[in-house]
């Protein structure tokens, strides 16, 4: 599992990766939220390659699991992105259940 914190143009943000037992990678990303105002926490889960990330949009799991309206900042960004962190055993629980529906549907 790797962490990165950076402050660029759009503020601060920190983004988790985490490789998967089925070979795809889960991506945990904390910033500004674009509507509104304040910081929100996405889970992407996609195929990880190089400095590549990709994902299918309505088959792979993607859910905003965090969003406070708050100041941004990086103590801010830091603590949802940690409470995100602390609650990974509940989401990689909800991911494998997105992935089992997912195979009964291509099954059925």
């Amino acid at each position: 599992m790797k962490t990165y914190y950076s402050k660029g143009r759009d503020g601060h943000q920190m983004e988790t990766t985490k490789e998967l037992p089925d070979g795809k990678t889960l991506k945990l990303s904390t910033s500004k939220r674009g509507n509104g105002g304040g910081v929100s926490t996405y889970a992407t889960v996609g195929i990880s390659s190089d400095n590549c990330f990709s994902f299918v949009i309505f088959q792979d799991f993607s859910k905003m699991i965090l969003t406070e309206k708050t100041r941004v900042t990086e103590k801010a960004v830091r603590l949802q992105h940690q409470q995100a962190l602390d609650n990974l055993e509940a989401l990689e629980s909800d991911i494998a259940d997105h992935y089992a529906v997912l195979a009964k549907k291509e099954f059925a």
